[in-house]
């Protein structure tokens, strides 16, 4: 997970009017929350074993208690209930069953604290602390943006996606969802894989450079191009402060035969046990068997990268640590990168 810097946080927190986490209205959450910080209860950072330290977070409540969540910054992601009892916020599945609850530690303007039970409920050391700021707060934060990606000569800067920095489909279910919905039934099954595809939406909102960097087949390809060029116009340009700026985009969809994903699942299990206990020796052998039968596992890639780092293979583990970046996936871990790369 990316962390806004100490300014940003600093400036929210001052800013940010502190309210009582007595009973909170619902409607007093309206919006969408992305994650800063994630640690344990008394703020000890997480291992980097653990790959909830690097996972991107955006929470979105709406009207009607429902609140979305998601790993991706441009879409709202699946639905699910909400709802307040005192201090609690208490998470329904669509049928209405207890799914999650969090302890609401502290709520500020702009600021949301939420602890998430450990082994022995709130009061274990091993619960979660989430620090959340209002998604327009970051948006606004310069120091949060990427760095700049290309530069196109005699024409705009083009800046890329980030958590902080996006164009917005006018659908908000998110152009992937919408793009799988139009291919339903269409294209076939006529194979197994991760497709990929980049474009830049300009500060008009206008689409180009669209390009296919990883196809499936043939007509799932030619398909998801005619879904993408159908709603090419509902695009709106990403903001900075405000003012519009162009940004390549990257969108993907994911076909995996249970052939591949449950080999691969037992393997990453077992290759679990071992992680978990240290012994990264062994779990290294498991994770390399998980990835033969599906190589495009995030998790179980950066599981291999964590282990070849702790068997002080650094080079090893920066090429699986930069594979995983490339991916562009749930797993943001420039930070992690950085502090190994010499």
């Amino acid at each position: 997970m990316t962390k806004l810097n100490l300014t940003l946080l600093l400036m929210v927190f001052i800013a940010s009017t502190s309210v009582s986490t007595g009973q909170i209205k619902p409607s007093e959450l309206l919006g969408s929350w992305v994650i800063t910080n994630l640690t344990f209860k008394d703020g000890a950072p997480l291992p980097d074993e653990n790959p909830l330290k690097y996972t991107f977070v955006k929470y979105t409540f709406a009207e009607g208690n429902k609140m979305y969540s998601s790993t991706k910054a441009h879409v709202r992601g699946a639905m699910t209930y909400y709802q307040i009892k005192k201090d609690q916020l208490i998470i329904n599945n669509l049928s209405g069953q207890i799914i999650n609850n969090f302890l609401i530690s502290k709520r500020g303007t702009d600021t949301l604290s939420i602890i998430r039970k450990g082994p022995k409920g709130f009061g274990d050391p091993d619960a979660l602390l989430y620090t959340f700021v209002k998604e327009g707060v970051v948006q606004k934060s310069k120091s949060a943006l990427q760095t700049i990606d290309l530069i196109r000569p005699g024409l705009d800067t083009v800046f890329s996606e980030s958590a902080s920095l996006y164009a917005n489909f006018q659908n908000p279910e998110g152009f992937e969802n919408y793009a799988l919905d139009e291919l339903k039934d269409k294209a076939g099954e006529q194979g197994t894989g991760l497709f990929r595809m980049s474009f830049i939406v300009d500060k008009n909102g206008m689409v180009d450079s669209v390009k296919i960097i990883r196809g499936i087949w043939k007509a799932f390809d030619d398909m998801y191009l005619k879904a993408f060029t159908k709603v090419k116009s509902k695009w709106k340009p990403a903001l900075i402060n405000g003012r519009p700026v162009s940004v390549r985009m990257f969108v993907e969809a994911r076909f995996v035969a249970s052939a591949m994903i449950e080999p691969s699942n037992v393997y990453t299990r077992q290759g679990d046990g071992f992680y978990n206990n240290g012994k990264f020796d062994v779990a290294i052998q498991y994770f390399e068997a998980a990835l033969k039968n599906y190589p495009d596992s995030e998790t179980t890639l950066y599981k291999r990268g964590i282990c070849k780092l702790r068997l002080d293979d650094i080079d090893g583990g920066l090429a699986d640590l930069r594979a995983v970046k490339d991916m562009r996936g749930n797993l943001q871990v420039d930070e992690l990168i950085s502090q190994y790369k010499k």
